[in-house]
């Protein structure tokens, strides 16, 4: 294509207006990131629908980056953020819902924000929060926790909750990818034991910003379909032997509903059916040494659900944009603001800059 070659996109490319590490839901006409954000930002707001102008600008921009996939992974972005926005509702009350916070100490002050946010925005009644931590950020937790003035909240150690050996196992194999495997047993173990309808599981980095129902009366909920799609993710759940219903779609949203009643037949199909044997299990497993590939949680349970129970689940607009951490918690009411008018979610991840 002539335009990819021209002087325009070079300058462009050049201006830092395309570049893929950044854009801000803040001020974006003062920011050179502008022309990225009108075309991969814009798309992500809760109340837009991309228009045929904008569908073309989307289609340009993967023929100019991403020549090779472009034109399923435009189609899949168009459509992902065509989809409308929750709108579960029930002629009877709500059932309650338990909330789950795998954390750590790099989020001590960030996951406040998230378990305020995931309270504030349920329109399900919330029973007990629970927030999952390393042995010894266990006292710190506890004390500065203390300020949120929930009276169900539990904070809970990891060694509690997984045993002391498993972690140690997970530490030894995964070393520097530990974290996030630690991670999935810590949902994949809290929620096939619960007895709750409905499980809240929520990224510790992820803010809320959207007032939503997460489960009905009748058992309806939304999965959350995402664009950061992973190859390896669907190889591991074909090893494990989860039922897929046939989509492209990831599901990888950094929070998710789950019915534990579901999680559990899900788990039915595993090769092993108790975390130790699925450790096993997956130490076997030909690619673990990609980069985590482990998804027990969000990509397994939103392809099984699709799978197995159709007519109760319902895709909805994810909505969520990324800050690096530390932009948005120099403006943090700002992003705030801005999150709650424009968008469903706000992901401060660590590693992003």
């Amino acid at each position: 294509m002539s335009t990819v070659g021209s002087d325009g996109v070079r300058t462009l490319i050049k201006s830092g207006a395309f570049d893929m590490n950044k854009y801000y839901i803040l001020f974006p006409m003062k920011s050179k990131y502008y022309l990225k954000w009108l075309i991969i930002g814009y798309p992500k707001r809760k109340s837009v629908t991309p228009g045929k102008t904008l569908q073309i600008l989307i289609k340009i921009y993967y023929l100019i980056f991403d020549r090779k996939n472009h034109e399923s992974n435009s189609e899949n972005y168009i459509k992902i953020n065509s989809l409308k926005e929750s709108n579960l509702v029930s002629n009877n009350q709500l059932p309650e819902i338990d909330i789950l916070v795998p954390a750590a100490f790099k989020d001590l002050e960030i996951s406040k924000l998230t378990i305020k946010s995931a309270i504030n925005t349920s329109l399900n009644p919330i029973g007990r929060v629970t927030v999952v931590v390393p042995d010894h950020d266990l006292d710190t937790f506890q004390e500065s926790f203390q300020e949120l003035g929930f009276p169900n909240l539990q904070i809970i150690s990891e060694k509690v909750l997984v045993g002391e050996d498993l972690i140690k196992q997970i530490t030894q194999e995964f070393k520097s990818r530990s974290g996030w495997v630690l991670a999935e047993f810590i949902k994949y173990i809290f929620v096939s034991k619960s007895n709750k309808l409905g499980i809240l599981v929520i990224d510790a980095d992820t803010i809320l910003t959207s007032n939503r129902v997460w489960l009905t009366h009748e058992s309806h909920q939304n999965l959350f379909p995402v664009f950061e799609y992973h190859r390896h993710y669907f190889d591991f759940l074909y090893f494990l032997g989860v039922p897929m219903a046939g989509t492209e779609y990831s599901y990888m949203s950094h929070y998710m509903l789950i019915q534990p009643e579901i999680y559990r037949e899900m788990i039915n199909f595993f090769k092993h059916s108790s975390p130790d044997e699925t450790l096993m299990s997956l130490i076997k497993f030909p690619g673990k040494d990609l980069h985590s590939p482990v998804c027990f949680c969000y990509e397994a349970y939103s392809h099984f659900a699709k799978y197995a129970y159709p007519d109760r689940v319902i895709e909805a607009k994810w909505s969520n944009v990324q800050v690096p951490r530390a932009e948005f918690l120099k403006n943090k009411n700002q992003y705030l603001k801005a999150g709650e008018r424009y968008f469903a979610s706000i992901s401060t991840h660590s590693y992003l800059k």
